[in-house]
């Protein structure tokens, strides 16, 4: 491993790089374990909600940063498993800094209205 040559800048000490590393003499700059993470596949998934159950994006933990959930058509409830009750008004968006989509549930406020949501962010590379 190499010493990340802006840790030293940023937090007045040194760390490790992780251990996939390129550039920077060895150090992955851009991947996981970096205190300057700018890395990961572009996440975009779009759904069209058939009934009223709740329903998840992911089924398995999906890490993602920089979330955009836009609702576009028909409003629609978030929340967990357990109640969906945080309220997202169509063509309106909400923004996460970082979230597990695994664990977030959507839901039409309205019955029978079938809301259309995508979400956008930024994938967590260790994944």
């Amino acid at each position: 491993m190499a010493q990340c040559p802006y840790a030293n800048n940023l937090y007045g000490e040194g760390r490790q790089c992780p251990e996939r590393s390129t550039g920077f003499d060895g150090c992955y700059v851009w991947g996981s374990g970096c205190p300057i993470r700018g890395g990961g596949d572009i996440y975009s998934k779009t759904m069209t909600m058939e009934d009223d159950n709740a329903t998840r994006f992911e089924t398995v933990i999906k890490t993602l940063r920089d979330l955009l959930i836009h609702v576009e058509t028909h409003s629609m409830l978030l929340g967990t498993v357990v109640a969906q009750v945080f309220p997202v008004e169509d063509f309106s968006s909400i923004r996460f800094k970082r979230a597990d989509i695994s664990g977030l549930y959507f839901k039409n406020k309205q019955a029978g209205m079938n809301g259309k949501i995508t979400i956008l962010g930024v994938a967590d590379p260790r994944e």
